[in-house]
């Protein structure tokens, strides 16, 4: 028997395809990131990504804040903290 992979096409029994952009939008991401079979769907991951994102522009406001204290100027700090959260981004990526 064929091995169902990441690009397989979906069984036609499971479900009818949706009708609406936005439901052949999340259709298509949950195909291609296999998220339902990771039990996750496009919603649960949308939060997670908005709360990281949230959390992460947080740190770089007190970031600048408490290196100002040690006379560093804030612009510096938060250019440098973005810099090193988008390395960091890439990185965990690959």
């Amino acid at each position: 028997p064929q091995q169902k992979g990441r690009h397989s096409p979906p069984d036609p029994k499971l479900a009818p395809p949706p009708t609406t952009w936005w439901g052949r939008l999340a259709h298509r991401v949950d195909h291609h990131f296999c998220l339902s079979h990771r039990g996750t769907d496009l919603s649960t991951e949308f939060r997670a990504g908005t709360t990281a994102f949230l959390a992460s522009a947080n740190n770089f406001v007190v970031n600048a804040h408490v290196m100002s204290h040690a006379g560093v100027k804030p612009e510096d700090t938060v250019v440098s903290g973005a810099f090193c959260a988008a390395l960091a981004c890439i990185a965990s990526g690959l």
